[in-house]
């Protein structure tokens, strides 16, 4: 009941499912894309 992304994430990695994992994996490579896209558009030193 956490909604469906965030659901999908803990019951998969608390079953130990690849799911899970593969949705960790591609989350955190979405964060790390998408903050290196906004320091490149909107300028940043972070």
């Amino acid at each position: 009941a956490y909604g469906c992304n965030v659901g999908a994430f803990f019951s998969g990695i608390s079953t130990g499912s690849l799911h899970g994992w593969v949705w960790f994996a591609a989350a955190f490579a979405g964060s790390m894309i998408g903050v290196r896209l906004r320091n490149h558009l909107i300028g940043g030193s972070r």
